[in-house]
């Protein structure tokens, strides 16, 4: 695992893994240039079997797949989400235009250049090929959720679960499971 020079990995996850520390001093970990600098300056010392991206495929997928390409490390790259219709969420048109292009004309072909390729679902993995991605390099995972562990409830037992947990029984709930920002 490659992580920036500051880390506040625990103390427990970092006994499992091997990490290596970036040598890059950057105002924000999460920029493409950081991206680049860190798996740069790693692929240098070492000579690993793969190369993947755990998180972002923007800005860590695309240095995942170029720096693969340039080092000739096979690159794995994770995609979650609905990358291809992330236009579809603006209002404004000039918002709808930038993410197209980004996404749909820019990404979508460095993405293609992975060595293979993980979609998170299988409607994402039907997506990618429909959109060019060759169906030999892409891979679905399914996500790990028994829907047959949830049922809907009568009101009643809506009730007594809220004041179970000390909730305002005459509020809406409303529970997400994800990651919260202002594009989801």
């Amino acid at each position: 695992l490659i992580t920036g020079p500051e880390s506040n990995l625990r103390d427990g996850v970092s006994s499992l893994i091997d990490v290596w520390r970036a040598d890059v001093h950057s105002k924000r970990v999460s920029e493409l240039r950081y991206s680049f600098r860190a798996l740069r300056q790693y692929l240098k010392e070492h000579r690993p079997d793969l190369v993947l991206n755990i998180a972002k495929p923007y800005p860590l997928g695309v240095a995942v797949v170029l720096l693969g390409r340039w080092y000739d490390v096979p690159s794995l790259l994770r995609i979650t989400g609905d990358f291809l219709n992330e236009a579809s969420i603006y209002e404004s048109t000039l918002g709808r235009m930038r993410r197209y292009i980004t996404h749909n004309l820019i990404l979508s072909h460095i993405y293609q250049l992975a060595s293979r390729v993980v979609a998170i679902g299988p409607n994402l993995a039907k997506g990618l090929v429909q959109a060019g991605f060759p169906e030999t390099k892409v891979d679905a995972i399914y996500q790990p959720f028994d829907p047959g562990k949830f049922s809907p409830v009568s009101e009643h037992e809506k009730l007594r679960l809220k004041g179970e947990l000390g909730l305002d029984p005459s509020r809406k709930m409303v529970l997400f499971v994800g990651r919260f920002t202002w594009n989801k």
